[in-house]
């Protein structure tokens, strides 16, 4: 949607409106909102969110239309040819103005204990609509807090019922977990059975929240948001790489909220990757040079840690070296570790640590599909992928391009996974038979008569131990169906990366890699720690049998990025 000054050669879909005497040009069933937020013309809200279905709640956002004998609600009416439409007329304000003097009846006014104070639409509004002294006398009313995880936390006598929260998780989510209860005064938002939220992106109700009702847990009581500093970054835990901004007090780190962009993550982001920041400073994070002295881990300075490191690793250069890379790890890092390993004469080096075949040795692929333009196709099919957690942000674009555009998603799996989104058909199988239900005729039937259509093939299949057979599988169908193949990387951003910066065995040296090298010593490398350790017992090099030892929850912890 667009809007422009007002052009004598008007499209036939388009309409001519003027907002506070400003003439424009905007799309027909356009909302006087969308038109007055292309020209930067200013609208009070609460319960518009560009990204959520209208609702007009709050009411905070009437304005005066000539001819309308009442107020209309800026965000649920409609744009006619000819309208003329007034949002700082002394009508327009009086209605405003009423309406904030209505929502703060109930509210607790404690913006100094607020969580989102500094940052709060309410606050913002009420500054420049709100009365300086309140008419009200009567008592307030208080409504009971819900444990809805450890994740989001509730203050709900703060809520003024514009019901983002519960349009996100119906609409967007899917989970349709929290509702309203009662009516009128007694209007309460919450779960109704006290359970905890489900959905792996819950923590965007708090950034949807206009009050300090729902807020983040974790950040609770810790900063204000003036004493933040905001670093851009991107998502580690999938191959998604959502925007995200880290914010920073003192060099630590307090927060994570997402970063707009339409072409990856729009405005959401996922909760592994918004509450992820507190690996860095678990108790157990390798952060201080550790040396095992007599069985027992010993600190020790920098310098002897790096010269204890170093002759380990000169000690046993050569084919006797493995390096393991995790697949989080940085292009420069990565670089980096393949001119190490290239120092010390290694070609045993790799970060497909989750791979169990390497027969066609496949590496891992850029996403063949612009994930907006996964909204736009006709047929989606998705292939040994729990979408749902391997990419949440790509599970809730494919619920709303079945939703909104009428996208067919059908599913070939080893279980029956519980998506927020309508199926046109499921096929679920023995994991040792999923190659061959691709060859299903009614399936290829219905992806040739799409004029766009993906398949996304994932981490079950991608870590299959027959691998090499389910990746041929869906390359013929995708050759014999005409759709996009999109491999989901090994469940990390950095996975295509890796590879283009040689951290896999056949990148340098082949012919290490085809004499089955026998390494003694392992070097597993993560973001900001490198680990020698002695193998067990000297066996071919094959990278899954020693991947358990960067893979551990504690390990995952302590290789969060910094």
């Amino acid at each position: 949607m667009s809007a422009q000054p007002v052009n004598p050669n008007v499209p036939p879909d388009h309409v001519t409106v003027e907002i506070d005497g400003q003439s424009l040009v905007v799309p027909k069933g356009s909302m006087i909102i969308q038109a007055a937020d292309k020209a930067g013309i200013p609208i009070p809200r609460f319960c518009y969110h560009e990204k959520l279905p209208i609702a007009a709640n709050c009411r905070m956002c009437l304005v005066d239309v000539e001819k309308s004998p009442k107020p209309s609600p800026a965000c649920a009416t409609p744009v006619m040819d000819g309208m003329k439409v007034t949002t700082r007329s002394e009508k327009a304000l009086k209605y405003q103005r009423s309406v904030m003097e209505f929502l703060l009846i109930n509210h607790p006014l404690d913006c100094p204990i607020c969580d989102q104070g500094g940052e709060c639409e309410l606050q913002d509004v009420s500054l420049g609509y709100g009365r300086s002294v309140s008419r009200f006398n009567e008592r307030k009313r208080v409504v009971p807090d819900e444990d809805i995880g450890p994740l989001v936390a509730t203050e709900m006598t703060r809520c003024i019922q514009c019901t983002r929260c519960v349009r996100f998780t119906a609409d967007i989510a899917g989970t349709y977990e929290l509702g309203g209860m009662y009516r009128g005064e007694n209007l309460q938002i919450g779960t109704y059975d006290g359970k905890p939220l489900t959905t792996e992106i819950s923590g965007n109700v708090i950034d949807v929240c206009p009050v300090g009702a729902l807020t983040n847990k974790v950040f609770q009581f810790r900063a204000r948001p003036w004493e933040l500093m905001a670093r851009e970054s991107l998502g580690y835990h999938d191959a998604m790489g959502s925007n995200l901004f880290l914010h920073v007090r003192r060099g630590e780190v307090l927060r994570t909220v997402p970063r707009e962009n339409e072409a990856v993550n729009e405005c959401w982001l996922s909760d592994r990757d918004r509450y992820s920041h507190q690996g860095l400073y678990a108790e157990d994070r390798a952060v201080k040079p550790l040396k095992k002295v007599n069985g027992q881990w010993t600190e020790v300075s920098w310098a002897e840690g790096l010269a204890a490191a170093t002759q380990i690793l000169r000690d046993n250069a050569g084919d006797q070296l493995g390096v393991l890379v995790h697949p989080s790890t940085s292009n420069e890092e990565g670089a980096l570790l393949a001119r190490l390993a290239e120092g010390l004469n290694s070609g045993n080096l790799d970060h497909r640590l989750l791979n169990r075949d390497f027969s066609d040795a496949a590496v891992a692929q850029a996403f063949a599909t612009p994930l907006a333009e996964i909204e736009r196709a006709d047929v989606v099919v998705l292939f040994g992928t729990n979408v749902r957690h391997e990419l949440p942000l790509l599970h809730a674009r494919l619920r709303k391009a079945s939703i909104q555009n009428g996208t067919k998603i059908h599913s070939v799996n080893p279980v029956d996974f519980d998506f927020a989104f309508t199926q046109a058909s499921r096929t679920v199988v023995a994991p040792s038979q999923l190659a061959g239900a691709l060859d299903d005729a009614a399936l290829r039937d219905a992806v040739k008569g799409a004029t766009r259509a993906v398949i996304v093939v994932g981490a079950l299949a991608e870590n299959h131990p027959q691998a090499a057979a389910l990746r041929a599988a869906a390359r013929d169908f995708a050759a014999a169906t005409g759709a996009s193949l999109c491999r989901i990387p090994q469940v990390r951003t950095r996975s295509v990366w890796c590879r283009r910066v040689c951290c896999r065995p056949h990148a340098m040296w082949p012919a290490c890699w085809r004499s089955r090298a026998r390494p003694t010593c392992c070097m597993a490398s993560s973001r900001g720690w490198i680990s020698p350790m002695p193998l067990p017992h000297a066996a071919p090099w094959r990278v899954p049998r020693w991947s358990r030892s960067v893979s551990s929850p504690a390990h995952r912890r302590a290789m969060w990025p910094m």
